[in-house]
């Protein structure tokens, strides 16, 4: 204990003699002494502080020690209690020590002796206090490492969790934003979500052009009955184009909300970028005026055609329909009738053909259809069914004109045909000599014509009809 303080002494001892021997023996500048009678000490003790040292003369009071520690509550180290008595016998100085005192002195006390046990006492009592303190210490850095460990713990779990996301989320852009096909975009994200986050089930819903929900639908998977549909807007520079629908087991938990508020976004730029290329490539390859295909994606389309034909040696023809006198249509009546008749027999044409086969607008008044897996004979008929197609569709509207079309067929069979260029070439030449021989009519391509068994009576009537 600090020198500067006095140590605090509780002398129980009923003899006033052997108290104030006692008393003489200690200095009173460096000791607290205060004498207390042992048979009163259980009403006199309740609102005193516990001393550093307690004299107990045992033999003149009706306690033990073993009472004397369960009637003060002593703790074992906490007060230093030296056991006085007058020659008691060794087996009662023996059991007083096990029972709690620490040192024993025999009265008349030797002052000498007395002051060497306190000095020891109160070192050892010191001693003690500090180990205790530093105990305590080391026991409150301890619980402090080991929040600190189960912080680390906690935030290393935190981090390898936001890693793993961020991972998730880098390899999830490349593969959708290297896409610009939605179905597979879907397909992919629903791939990533069921490895994540064991997703069972995902739907994208955009909106259509006027804002509705009826637009664009794809959806991957099955929810199951043990999981719950989030909804998170698919939202693009503010602005919300749709929906992504996911199906979680756990609806509630704040990191795979995070989670796929974050894949709602990338899936919203992928989606909408590869919308805008949609666009793109259907203006780029599409007709506006007659919604058809051009010419570009006529030839790109006919190309896989051809290699196809190459390939597996199959039937493949090629259609040329040109208006008649479409210019001279234009001069009398105006180009929003001119496109007006564009329209309708362009829609006739797609109406007209088999699903297999291709409808492009070549150029001005001049549309190509490639039919797959078709002879000459079979590109022949579905050219007279055009015909009379015109003949029985377009409607009179009080227009003194008559519109007719003029046919070139050719196929890879009647004339070998090494390229898509010499197959273009026949077809056109075809359409050239329908023109040459009087228009509104059918032709082969040249050296075929004679192959073919049409009577006269079989080429259909000139479908000439008042534009709508």
């Amino acid at each position: 204990m600090d020198g500067s303080v006095k140590a605090t002494i509780w002398l129980l001892e009923s003899d006033a003699g052997s108290a104030d021997q006692i008393r003489a023996c200690l200095d009173e500048a460096k000791f607290h002494i205060t004498t207390l009678n042992p048979e009163t000490l259980r009403h006199e003790t309740t609102e005193r502080p516990l001393p550093h040292v307690i004299l107990f003369a045992e033999d003149t009071a009706s306690l033990t020690v073993a009472g004397l520690r369960q009637l003060l509550d002593l703790d074992s180290q906490a007060c230093f209690l030296i056991l006085l008595a007058a020659n008691p016998p060794i087996e009662r100085v023996v059991d007083a020590l096990i029972e709690g005192a620490h040192a024993y002195l025999t009265k008349p006390v030797n002052g000498h002796r007395l002051r060497r046990i306190l000095e020891r006492g109160l070192e050892n009592q010191s001693t003690y206090e500090r180990i205790m303190e530093l105990a305590t210490q080391v026991h409150e850095y301890n619980r402090q490492l080991q929040e600190s460990r189960l912080s680390l713990i906690r935030e290393k779990r935190e981090l390898e969790e936001r890693t793993r996301h961020l991972r998730f989320l880098h390899e999830l852009g490349l593969t959708i934003n290297a896409s610009l096909n939605r179905t597979q975009i879907v397909k992919e994200v629903f791939t990533r979500l069921k490895g994540e986050m064991e997703a069972p089930w995902c739907r994208v819903r955009l909106f259509s052009e006027n804002g509705g929900l009826s637009g664009w639908e794809h959806a991957v998977g099955s929810p199951g009955k043990s999981s719950e549909v989030v909804s998170l807007p698919l939202t693009v520079r503010g602005k919300c184009i749709g929906f992504l629908d996911v199906a979680v087991k756990d609806p509630k938990r704040r990191d795979g909300r995070d989670l796929l508020e974050t894949v709602s976004l990338q899936v919203g730029m992928a989606l909408q970028n590869a919308t805008h290329h949609n666009l793109v490539k259907r203006l780029a390859d599409h007709d506006h005026l007659t919604r058809l295909d051009n010419r570009r994606s006529f030839e790109r389309h006919l190309s896989r055609e051809f290699q196809r034909h190459l390939r597996y040696d199959e039937h493949l023809s090629l259609m040329f329909c040109d208006l008649d006198n479409f210019k001279a249509l234009n001069d009398r009546f105006g180009h929003q009738t001119g496109d007006s008749v564009l329209r309708q027999i362009a829609r006739l044409m797609l109406n007209g053909f088999r699903g297999c086969d291709y409808v492009a607008r070549w150029g001005g008044d001049e549309f190509a259809v490639i039919l797959p897996k078709t002879t000459k004979e079979q590109a022949l008929l579905s050219a007279e069914r055009l015909h009379r197609n015109l003949e029985k569709h377009l409607m009179k509207s009080g227009l003194a004109v008559e519109v007719s079309i003029s046919v070139g067929i050719a196929d890879t069979k009647s004339i070998p045909v090494r390229s898509k260029e010499e197959l273009i070439a026949l077809a056109d030449e075809a359409l050239f000599q329908a023109k040459k021989q009087g228009r509104n009519r059918i032709q082969l391509c040249p050296g075929v014509q004679d192959s073919v068994r049409v009577a006269s009576d079989q080429w259909p009537k000139p479908c000439s009809h008042a534009v709508a």
